[in-house]
C-alpha cells in the first residue's frame, strides 16, 4: 500500500499499512508522557525525533502522529523516511535490530530569528496499543 498523509490545522497523521504484530509495545496504562530537551538553530529544519512500529517480521506496522500541541514559535513537518531500527521503547526489539524498516520522523523549523524556549507536543499510536504523548522542549540559538 502507499502512505497517506492527511493534513490539518492542529494535527498532521501519517497513516502506514502493516499487519498486527509485536513490534513497538507500549504500557496498557493510560496515555504514556515522555519529554525530551532539545536544541535548534534558528530557522533551520532540525531533526527532533523519529517514531516506529515493526511486526515480528520487522515490516511496519501503522503509526498514527499527531500534532496535539505545536508550538508558538515555528512549526513540526513530520517525514516518512526508511531508518534502521536500534532500539524499543518498551519491550524488545527481537531479531529486528539493525534491520531497515519505515518510521515518521519530526522536524522542528522556528521562525527566522527567534531565540529562546520553544515547546510542542506530539501523541504517537502504533496500531493495537494506546497511544504515548512526547513532549519536547526546543532550545533554539
Amino acid at each position: 500500500m502507499q502512505d497517506q498523509s492527511i493534513f490539518s490545522r492542529r494535527a498532521i497523521r501519517f497513516f502506514m499499512a502493516a499487519i498486527v504484530g509485536v513490534g513497538f509495545l507500549i504500557p496498557a496504562t493510560a496515555e504514556a508522557q515522555r519529554n525530551y530537551s532539545r536544541t535548534a538553530t534558528s530557522g533551520k529544519a532540525q531533526w527532533m525525533d523519529a517514531y516506529y512500529g515493526w511486526n515480528n517480521d520487522c515490516s511496519f506496522k501503522t503509526i498514527d502522529v499527531d500534532v496535539i500541541d505545536g508550538p508558538s514559535h515555528g512549526r513540526v513537518s513530520p517525514k516518512v523516511e526508511t531508518r534502521k531500527i536500534t532500539q524499543a521503547q518498551v519491550g524488545s526489539t527481537g531479531g529486528c535490530l539493525g534491520k531497515s524498516t519505515r518510521a515518521v520522523a519530526v522536524y522542528y523549523t522556528s521562525k527566522k530569528g527567534y531565540r529562546g524556549t520553544d515547546r510542542f507536543r506530539v501523541r504517537m499510536k502504533v496500531g493495537g496499543q494506546p497511544p504515548v504523548i512526547f513532549s519536547y522542549s526546543v532550545s533554539v540559538r
